[in-house]
């Protein structure tokens, strides 16, 4: 899972693995302890993620407090109004450049908005298949329009199997298959290039709150069934996509975490943090993501916020019954 699945795929499917979820007093997440130490990006050292801005443990008045100090946090974007139960009310979206290499520059990503749902509701597993695979069917259907082939990879993730991982001397850290796994897929980023591997991605959860720490494994840089590569896209005179050359990819880290507020009743902060490397080849050193990256989370958050505030999706047994005559 990395930085191509904020431009195109929808912001749950970033959010939370397709994956399910057990439910457990405190459950260690040793991929995010890895995370926390930096991200392999070529350069002489690691690029380090923030630590969270909301921890666990802390009451209704320290968990304001976090929220007042939000980095980069403006006048435009007042607490009062994020914690608003609307689709539209304000995220804040942080991209900086850590640091460049001969070849590509080191970014972070920090995306920050909140929500009104639960734990149980935001990590119910068919919940979350039925919103990746209807975006997945959107986006072939614009393809079809276009007369655009279908993009290597771009179909539904595939999950790897116990056996395959065993075959590349892999074992999951934790040997529960429920919460933790390894996902082969492919993105299309800003329609200007098609990013492709395979990301382990680890998710826990308490009671106060989820976390989904995820990376593109290097183990499996050149592998000759799920290698990480990507594509320049490019346009014929007809707006019909041609990918190129492969390119090998690598140095991509994220997590997620999705703390359950004690007021307002039912509000939940999401803060998303990636580290990337952005190659010279994909936008040719231009500023791109700066003018793309927050039209896209706008529109995928407000999406995400639609599909939590469907009581069809929240309850579809319930909403299936026909209402009852007076």
């Amino acid at each position: 899972m990395h930085l191509s699945q904020i431009g195109r795929a929808p912001i749950v499917v970033l959010i939370f693995a397709i994956w399910g979820v057990r439910v457990s007093a405190e459950e260690p997440n040793p991929l995010y302890d890895e995370l926390m130490k930096g991200v392999d990006v070529g350069a002489s050292k690691a690029a380090l993620l923030p630590k969270p801005v909301m921890p666990d443990g802390l009451d209704a008045s320290a968990q304001r407090a976090a929220l007042e100090k939000i980095p980069g946090r403006a006048a435009a974007q007042p607490v009062p109004r994020m914690l608003q139960k609307s689709i539209e009310a304000p995220f804040v979206l942080n991209m900086k450049t850590q640091g460049e290499t001969a070849d590509a520059r080191i970014q972070q990503v920090d995306l920050y908005f909140v929500v009104y749902s639960d734990l149980d509701h935001i990590s119910d597993e068919e919940f979350l298949k039925e919103k990746a695979e209807e975006e997945r069917q959107e986006r072939a259907t614009e393809r079809k329009k276009k007369g655009e082939p279908e993009p290597e990879g771009e179909q539904q993730a595939k999950s790897l199997t116990v056996e395959e991982l065993a075959a590349r001397g892999i074992k999951l850290l934790t040997g529960d298959a429920e919460r933790e796994g390894y996902s082969h897929g492919s993105a299309e980023i800003f329609d200007r290039v098609l990013s492709t591997g395979t990301s382990h991605s680890l998710r826990t959860r308490n009671s106060e709150s989820l976390i989904v720490a995820s990376r593109l494994d290097p183990r499996f840089a050149e592998d000759p069934e799920y290698p990480n590569f990507w594509q320049s896209i490019e346009r014929d005179e007809l707006g019909r996509a041609k990918y190129g050359k492969k390119q090998p990819y690598f140095g991509s880290g994220t997590y997620t975490k999705a703390t359950t507020l004690r007021e307002p009743k039912g509000a939940m902060f999401i803060e998303i943090h990636t580290i990337f490397r952005e190659p010279n080849g994909w936008f040719n050193k231009t500023n791109l993501l700066s003018s793309k990256l927050p039209i896209a989370a706008r529109d995928n958050i407000r999406k995400f916020r639609r599909k939590l505030e469907d009581p069809a999706k929240k309850n579809p047994v319930a909403a299936a019954r026909p209402a009852a005559s007076s």
